[in-house]
């Protein structure tokens, strides 16, 4: 059995002496333990016989502990003849916060029971109380960010025009969602192809994330068509971005290549579209960011792309903060989180986009078309094209 680095893990052995055995079938009251630290839980432990055949045996009960978790008892001998079935309870005392596994391994082989059913997930938290609290951040941090993508698809579709819209902007957050769609759907398609190399690794990928990414892969495109098809003054990329760029698809060529012809392994290869994806979209509305600030107006950009955006980042910060208090694990639920920090570094730029339209450039009226009522919209993007020009002079 592949044991998962990091995890607390009681060996319990049982070894059976017995003259012949026929079948035996395990069972578990509990094949998963959530407790608070200080307090008790039990999991029974029901051994059955589909045939009487047995006439002596015992059975010896080890365990080793951490200080994590604390099972009673700790070796427990019984003799037998001629039975069925056996049950005894075990004690399980969660003495601090973390994820812990139990392993049954049974001494003889003979049992004819499958070693999925031999484990007992033990999770500890401080507080159970704040567990739906966490789930419900999750949540709202899904439906948010899922939202936010119409707002700007419908702004560009009524108008029939991307004037304002950074093509940098559009490309990484194309490059963003493309790493972020092969990396969860190798993650839950390919399962069986790397785990089979890699019996240390965590592979959270569910359904539910690939469903999440690929909304996110299709909205990306549907902008980008926009962008090619709708009218635009400025649809040119920039030199930065098209290095950048050229960077980006440098490695995931590259990347996929290796993985394909086994120089490296898949597991790799999702971790070079993992550092894509934080990195593009960590930093994809940097170019947007500027571009308000040389046209000093938000005309163009849809304020509430940033304003829904800016409330799931806040709910999956404050997911994970919830989840490091409960586990009593900052290190790695914050310091090493990419998750955390790259919703860090979008929420500061949304917040910039709620400060450049309702605050900096508002104050300005010179400066902002969208309060120009009395120009209709083809005056305010001539308007826009005559303020580029002058930058650009």
């Amino acid at each position: 059995m592949k044991v998962k680095l990091g995890e607390i893990h009681f060996i319990i052995v049982l070894s059976l002496i017995t003259n012949w055995v026929s079948a035996i079938h395990v069972h578990f009251s509990e094949k998963y333990i959530k407790t608070e630290v200080n307090k008790w839980s039990n999991v029974t432990v029901h051994i059955e016989s589909t045939d009487n055949a047995y006439t002596s045996g015992n059975v010896i009960l080890e365990v080793n502990h951490t200080s994590h978790v604390k099972v009673s008892p700790k070796f427990i001998e019984i003799h037998f003849n001629n039975f069925s079935s056996w049950c005894h309870m075990f004690h399980v005392y969660a003495l601090k916060p973390g994820i812990s596994k139990i392993l049954f391994h049974f001494g003889n082989s003979s049992l004819g029971t499958s070693l999925g059913n031999l484990t007992i997930d033990v999770d500890v938290v401080q507080m159970k109380a704040l567990e739906p609290y966490a789930e419900w951040c999750r949540k709202y941090y899904y439906i948010f960010t899922v939202i936010s993508a119409y707002p700007q698809i419908v702004l560009q579709f009524l108008r029939l025009s991307v004037v304002g819209l950074d093509m940098d902007y559009v490309c990484f957050n194309f490059i963003g969602h493309l790493s972020y769609g092969t990396y969860t759907l190798f993650m839950y398609t390919k399962m069986g192809t790397y785990t089979e190399k890699d019996q240390f690794a965590d592979f959270p990928a569910t359904l539910s994330e690939n469903m999440y990414a690929l909304h996110g892969l299709i909205f990306s495109i549907l902008l980008g068509i926009q962008a090619i098809k709708y009218y635009g003054f400025d649809k040119g990329v920039t030199v930065i971005g098209k290095e950048l760029i050229s960077f980006y698809g440098i490695v995931f060529t590259f990347g996929f290549l290796l993985a394909k012809f086994d120089v490296i392994r898949y597991l790799d290869f999702l971790c070079i579209c993992k550092y894509i994806h934080v990195a593009s979209t960590s930093t994809k509305y940097a170019p947007q960011i500027y571009k308000i600030y040389v046209i000093k107006s938000t005309f163009g950009w849809n304020i509430w792309n940033s304003n829904l955006e800016l409330v799931g980042c806040v709910a999956v910060i404050s997911n994970i903060m919830l989840t490091s208090y409960n586990y009593d694990n900052w290190t790695s639920g914050i310091v090493t989180n990419a998750l955390f920090w790259m919703a860090c570094a979008i929420a500061l730029q949304h917040l910039v986009f709620v400060a450049q339209h309702y605050f900096v450039y508002r104050k300005r009226p010179e400066f902002d078309l969208n309060d120009l009522q009395e120009f209709t919209l083809e005056e305010k993007i001539t308007l826009y094209e005559e303020r580029l020009l002058d930058y650009q002079k």
